[in-house]
């Protein structure tokens, strides 16, 4: 009689995967929605946060956004974050940080040139035109003049106002950037984090 083997191989079943009910357009939406919320957040937050604060703050929308939607829905949904595709999603959700960056990059490399004289001269020579950026380079790094604008309190009085921040370069450049580039619809400016001058 030959003998049983002492290793003995069982079957273990492989999980089944619960079908997620959404209708495509329902779930095309609620990317939509936390992908605006991102941004949203980011604004309301930090510019700079690590990427633990990034992670979390891409998991804290989605589930804002999950939790604006009920019944079936709700479940359906709460079930994608947790797959792949959720996990996809919250993925490209982060590298909207990214992309906040490069386009402040890029208008700030058109608008900080001739903002804060540093564009080129045709009048001048390369050596010449070289020194004027040093010599406002330096100017503008001493005492934050790259920021910062002394105005008159008024037409009349000779009495400057420091008026922190107020550089045309600054002015302009957040002006292009929540009008044009249209950042201002993720500023919520109702609320109490955002506070007017008096």
């Amino acid at each position: 009689m030959p003998k049983k083997s002492s290793l003995s191989v069982g079957w273990v079943p492989s999980p089944i995967t619960t079908p997620i009910y959404l209708a495509p357009e329902t779930l095309e939406n609620a990317k939509a929605a936390a992908s605006t919320a991102m941004v949203t957040a980011i604004f309301q937050k930090t510019l700079f946060p690590d990427a633990n604060v990034l992670t979390q703050c891409a998991s804290d929308t989605v589930d804002k956004v999950i939790a604006e939607y009920l019944g079936e829905t709700h479940a359906g949904l709460t079930q994608w974050k947790l797959r792949s595709e959720g996990s996809q999603h919250m993925s490209r959700m982060k590298g909207k940080l990214k992309q906040v960056y490069i386009n402040f990059q890029n208008v700030t490399k058109m608008s900080m040139l001739s903002a804060y004289g540093l564009a080129f001269e045709i009048s001048k020579s390369k050596q010449e035109m070289m020194n004027l950026c040093i010599a406002n380079i330096q100017y503008l790094l001493l005492n934050h003049n790259f920021e910062d604008v002394f105005e008159p309190t008024s037409v009349d009085d000779l009495e400057l106002l420091l008026v922190p921040f107020g550089h045309a370069g600054l002015c302009n450049l957040l002006e292009y950037l929540t009008s044009v580039k249209q950042y201002s619809r993720y500023l919520l400016l109702n609320q109490d984090s955002w506070k007017s001058l008096p």
